[in-house]
């Protein structure tokens, strides 16, 4: 949803390092990040309380009314290049998954790469398919932003349908998309067989 991403900028203005925690995941996984990655604070929805698990930390329902009360004004900058932007953990396919830090100067470094190479400008739509649990999603989302291009979150009902998914991008004029492998070669199946 759009509120992860704005949650995600939220929280590296406010000094801090966002965790993706996809609630798909097993719990097991889940309570295993927030108790390695020492998180304190956890940001989510109400319906996904539950799966905190024994997160001992404060939470934050992103739906509570009470966090937008207080003062819009901008926050001073409190942070700097060498500070975390997010964790992100791998799959855990050879063993127990491990948090991958990755500071703020890293991902601003992604974000120019990949809008020189790709050419992004305010003019571009970019849709991200992949989930934010997985790195790849960062090329999806904050490089575009850097630029003012447009960014869409492709609908999960989309996903796995790729003629509807096809005159989805059309209509939102989308420019640039990431895909997974085997959906990417699906895709392109069915785009040049039209």
């Amino acid at each position: 949803s759009a509120e992860i991403l704005i949650s995600a900028l939220a929280i590296m203005k406010a000094g801090g390092a966002y965790l993706p925690i996809d609630p798909e995941y097993p719990q097991p996984r889940i309570d295993f990040m927030l108790a390695d990655s020492d998180a304190k604070w956890l940001l989510s929805q109400a319906e996904l309380r539950e799966k905190a698990g024994a997160f001992a930390g404060a939470w934050l329902d992103v739906h509570d009314p009470a966090l937008y009360a207080g003062s819009s004004a901008p926050l001073e900058r409190v942070s700097g290049p060498e500070h975390l932007a997010y964790i992100i953990y791998t799959s855990g396919s050879t063993g127990q998954p491990k948090g991958v830090m990755i500071e703020q100067r890293n991902l601003i470094n992604v974000c120019f790469g990949e809008n020189r190479e790709n050419a992004l400008t305010a003019d571009d739509a970019i849709a991200n398919y992949v989930s934010f649990s997985f790195d790849p999603s960062v090329i999806g989302l904050f490089p575009p932003l850097l630029v003012g291009a447009a960014v869409y979150l492709i609908p999960d009902e989309l996903r796995l349908a790729p003629e509807a998914l096809s005159a989805w991008l059309e209509e939102h004029g989308v420019t640039l998309t990431i895909f997974p492998t085997q959906f990417g070669e699906q895709f392109m199946q069915l785009t040049q067989n039209q």
